[in-house]
C-alpha cells in the first residue's frame, strides 16, 4: 500500500477494522483520474509461540464494487460525515467507553492537499450518546451491506 500522509493525487479512503484477534481487515476506496476502484484485504498476523513477535503476515485480497454504484456509496459516506468526523478522543468521555475494549475502526482520507486519520472504538456501544458514533456505526453497516464484508468482531 502507498503511504497517504503526504497526500494522494486524487482521493482515497481507507477503513481499517481491527480486533483483539490476530486478523484485521482493510477496505480501500480509491478515485484516480475520475475512476473509482475498491480493494478489500484480510491480513493475518502469525505470531511466535510466546505471542510476543510477529513471524509473518498473510493476506487475501479481492477487488470490490458497491452494489448501489460508486456515486451513491461515496455520496452516502459523505452524508454520514466521513470527511469531517472528529477523532473519538475529541468528543467522547473515556468513562463512556466499554471497559473491556474490543474492535476499533480507523479511517484515513487523503487527497492532494489534505490527509486525515481518526478512530472509534466500539461505536455501536455509544451510538445513543454521540451522534458521531452513530454516523460511524451507520458507515460500518453501509459498507458491510454494499461490499459484502463480514466483520470478524463486534463494533
Amino acid at each position: 500500500m502507498d503511504t497517504l500522509e503526504n497526500g494522494y493525487d486524487s482521493f482515497e479512503i481507507r477503513i481499517w477494522l481491527t480486533y483483539k484477534i490476530d486478523t484485521f481487515q482493510i477496505l480501500i476506496l480509491k478515485n484516480f483520474i475520475h475512476i473509482w476502484d475498491g480493494v478489500y484485504y484480510e491480513i493475518g498476523l502469525h505470531l511466535n509461540d510466546h505471542r510476543d513477535s510477529v513471524l509473518y503476515y498473510s493476506k487475501t485480497q479481492k477487488s470490490v464494487s458497491p452494489k448501489c454504484g460508486w456515486h451513491k456509496i461515496i455520496d452516502s459516506l459523505i452524508q454520514l460525515s466521513i470527511l469531517t468526523l472528529p477523532d473519538c478522543t475529541k468528543i467522547i468521555n473515556v468513562s463512556d467507553l466499554p471497559l473491556y475494549g474490543g474492535s476499533r475502526v480507523t479511517f484515513e482520507t487523503s487527497s492532494l492537499k489534505n490527509y486525515r486519520l481518526f478512530m472509534y472504538e466500539l461505536p455501536s456501544h455509544i451510538r445513543k450518546i454521540y451522534k458521531e458514533a452513530l454516523d460511524v456505526d451507520n458507515i460500518l453497516n453501509l459498507i458491510s451491506r454494499q461490499f459484502d464484508i463480514k466483520y470478524l468482531g463486534e463494533f
